[in-house]
């Protein structure tokens, strides 16, 4: 929800957004969840934090009956970047494949990743952080 950041954080300046967008496979559209994430951004920086990392581009299905919506959102949260006002985004799609293919043991199922797969990104935030 775009109202769950209100709360006082402290003194912390960087805010990591993990954005999950489990409605692109059918109740919304890839702009529509940018507009959300624009929300949420505006609201952080608003609250004084002054660096966004975004925790990441939304990994492509194993299930590929969506992957042209994914595609499309993380094309436009890239090409958007400074529009939105994200510092760094993280890729999480170099993680989860070999050439073109899905390793799938980093996913619970076609589209979140597992524990492994949660280790995975964690090793890339902290690379780059």
């Amino acid at each position: 929800k775009n109202d769950c950041f209100t709360g006082n954080f402290g003194d912390y300046s960087t805010a990591i957004i993990h954005f999950g967008v489990n409605d692109l496979t059918s109740l919304t559209t890839p702009d529509g969840e940018i507009t959300k994430l624009k929300n949420i951004i505006d609201n952080l920086k608003s609250k004084g934090f002054k660096k966004i990392v975004v925790l990441t581009t939304i990994p492509t299905k194993s299930d590929t009956n969506t992957n042209t919506n994914i595609a499309k959102y993380n094309n436009l949260l890239k090409s958007q970047k400074s529009t939105l006002g994200i510092d760094t985004i993280l890729d999480a799609n170099i993680l989860f494949y070999s050439g073109t293919n899905v390793i799938t043991n980093y996913f619970a199922d076609a589209v979140h990743p597992n524990d492994s797969g949660a280790q995975k990104m964690s090793g890339l935030l902290d690379q780059n952080l």
